[in-house]
């Protein structure tokens, strides 16, 4: 079996695949924030995620169409604010959803950082070219 080689994937490959990543997979990430908004019309946490993740799959298209430090700064700041938005929430109603709000809170705050991560990680590529 044939060793693969090890060199650093050239800066325009890279590119192409951030930017092919990105909209293939940012279309599912605004399903899931509809799916957060359709279930959770009852659930204020699930409404703030939905609404933070729709936000970052915006901000991952214009981070593949226009790569800048301005929409990493701004992601950033729409997963932190959304995600500060979604444990207050989540810990203000722990007594109206006997818990639940809370479990809804670890997979809300998992889906916001993956969403940041793939917004990151495409700026970083997009701007290596």
């Amino acid at each position: 079996m044939a060793s693969r080689s090890i060199d650093p994937v050239p800066p325009e490959k890279l590119a192409r695949r951030a930017r092919v990543l990105a909209f293939v997979l940012a279309p599912i990430f605004a399903v899931v924030a509809v799916m957060y908004l359709w279930i959770g019309l009852d659930e204020p946490t699930l409404l703030a995620g939905g609404v933070t993740v729709g936000l970052l799959s915006v901000l991952w298209l214009l981070a593949a169409v226009r790569p800048s430090p301005n929409v990493h700064l701004a992601a950033l700041a729409v997963a932190g604010g959304g995600g500060v938005i979604a444990a207050v929430v989540a810990f203000a109603s722990i007594s109206a959803t006997n818990g639940l709000s809370v479990t809804y809170l670890i997979g809300v705050v998992i889906n916001i950082a993956i969403g940041y991560f793939f917004v990151r990680l495409t700026v970083r590529a997009l701007s290596a070219r």
